[in-house]
C-alpha cells in the first residue's frame, strides 16, 4: 500500500468472540502530517504487547482512511 507514514495510538482494547474466532478489537487514533486525524478499529489476535497508549507506525491512504499497522511483535 502506498500512502502517508503516520502514527496510530491505541485508545481502547476490548475482547471479541464470534463463536468461530476470538481476539481483540483495538481502538485506534491515527494522526500525522499526511492526513487528518481519525479514529477507527482494528480486529486482531490478542498479544501481550498491546496496551492503551501504545503508539504504532501506520501507513495510511488519506483519501479513504485505509491503513496498515506495522506491528512486528513476535506472533503478531
Amino acid at each position: 500500500m502506498n500512502g502517508a507514514f503516520e502514527m496510530a495510538e491505541v485508545t481502547e482494547l476490548s475482547d471479541w468472540d464470534d463463536g468461530e474466532q476470538a481476539g481483540v478489537i483495538v481502538g485506534l487514533r491515527i494522526s500525522g502530517p499526511g492526513c487528518p486525524t481519525f479514529e477507527t478499529t482494528w480486529k486482531r489476535s490478542k498479544h501481550p504487547a498491546l496496551r492503551v497508549g501504545l503508539r504504532l507506525p501506520a501507513v495510511v491512504d488519506p483519501a479513504d482512511h485505509l491503513f496498515r499497522i506495522d506491528f512486528w511483535a513476535p506472533g503478531a
